[in-house]
């Protein structure tokens, strides 16, 4: 069977030669079922195994917000 091309991925191609396999390839490395892929959307960047959520209180940004509630009471 081909490997079909079935997402391009910034410069990586993700296939899957034989998809009962339950495997695939993206890049040169080789992924199976249940391996986690963690995926950095703001720069594009995937990464093989479960990363780390890192959130951010958006202070300064809710300050401005509690300044213009202020202005409009």
């Amino acid at each position: 069977m081909k490997s079909e091309i079935i997402e391009r991925l910034g410069q990586a191609e993700l296939l899957l030669p034989a998809p009962a396999a339950r495997m695939a390839r993206l890049a040169a490395t080789t992924i199976s079922e249940g391996d986690w892929l963690s995926i950095d959307g703001e720069a594009g960047a995937i990464y093989l195994g479960r990363g780390d959520v890192v959130s951010e209180r958006p202070d300064v940004e809710l300050a401005e917000v509690e300044r213009w509630r202020a202005v409009a009471a």
